[in-house]
């Protein structure tokens, strides 16, 4: 099977075949067993296209995807907020659990500090120190967790667009779309 992209930008696109990335990029031949398969493109900056082919003896099958830019589409924007979401979920849940470690810190110091002599003065101030830090971490989850959630909204909206959207098609006919990520 041949398996090229336009225009010649698209060039270096990634194949999956049955949803399995090959090592190659297109322009490519790829060499395939009798059978039906899925194949589908993918290139940053280009919408992911996908088609079914039957593969039969002693046929050779040519596949050109004319790939449209990714700017300005629903799917871009879906994208965007799926990256972001997974972004401030991340960076909350690591400020929240740097807030609970330096909390639990600060309470085992606050055990040590009644029985410590010399170095009293020095578990005080960790003591304080990580106390400060972990509201602060805590404060600083706050704004990051509602930004989750702000993000979280809006890719949920855009992925709900996806599945109302329509296609028009040659011949006067409309298509539903569903795009799954």
């Amino acid at each position: 099977m041949s398996i090229s992209t336009t225009p010649f930008e698209a060039r270096g696109a990634e194949i999956y075949i049955n949803n399995e990335k090959r090592k190659v990029t297109t322009p490519a031949v790829i060499p395939l067993l009798i059978g039906d398969y899925s194949v589908k493109v993918r290139k940053d900056g280009y919408l992911d296209q996908q088609a079914r082919v039957s593969i039969s003896e002693g046929k050779e099958e040519t596949l050109t995807f004319d790939l449209q830019t990714f700017e300005g589409s629903i799917a871009q924007e879906a994208r965007q907020y799926r990256k972001a979401k997974i972004i401030y979920g991340t960076a909350t849940l690591v400020s929240a659990a740097t807030g609970a470690y330096l909390m639990y810190s600060s309470d085992k110091l606050s055990k040590d500090y009644p029985t410590a002599t010399s170095d009293a003065t020095n578990i005080y101030n960790q003591m304080e120190q990580q106390q400060t830090f972990s509201y602060v971490a805590f404060a600083v989850a706050v704004p990051l967790g509602v930004m989750y959630l702000v993000k979280a909204s809006k890719y949920k909206k855009a992925k709900k667009k996806i599945q109302l959207t329509a296609i028009p098609v040659e011949g006067g006919g409309v298509v539903g779309l569903l795009v799954s990520f």
